[in-house]
């Protein structure tokens, strides 16, 4: 199986594609463990750097957080999860909350420093 990080580097290019592999990744067994495994072996930070922020997300936050710093669109998200894009919608607006951010898009623009600053101060 490719790691998050090769994935990247192959299909960056082509956003289409990675949503494609992202996608099929989860949807082996297993997939969510590994891709959230892969995701901390390339941004090993990320995830510390979050729970010093708000240390009571649970694993589902964080997969949704890993998510949305990778530029994922709700909908996309919602595909790749199975879920509903309401779904991902409510999730969104609760790390909002729970951040806190006056916004989505500020969510988004943070959690996407946050992969290559650790140390992004909450704005």
């Amino acid at each position: 199986m490719n790691t998050v990080e090769e994935l990247v580097d192959k299909y960056a290019p082509n956003a289409r594609l990675l949503k494609r592999k992202i996608h099929m990744s989860f949807s082996k067994t297993k997939g969510r463990s590994q891709f959230r495994q892969d995701f901390d072996m390339l941004f090993p930070h990320f995830t510390p750097s979050l729970l010093s922020v708000c240390f009571d997300l649970t694993t589902r936050q964080l997969e949704y957080s890993m998510l949305i710093s990778l530029g994922l669109s709700c909908k996309e998200i919602a595909e790749i999860l199975f879920v509903t894009t309401k779904s991902v919608e409510k999730m969104r607006s609760r790390l909002t909350v729970m951040l806190p951010f006056k916004d989505h898009l500020s969510l988004s623009i943070w959690l996407r420093n946050l992969l290559i600053n650790p140390n992004a101060k909450l704005e």
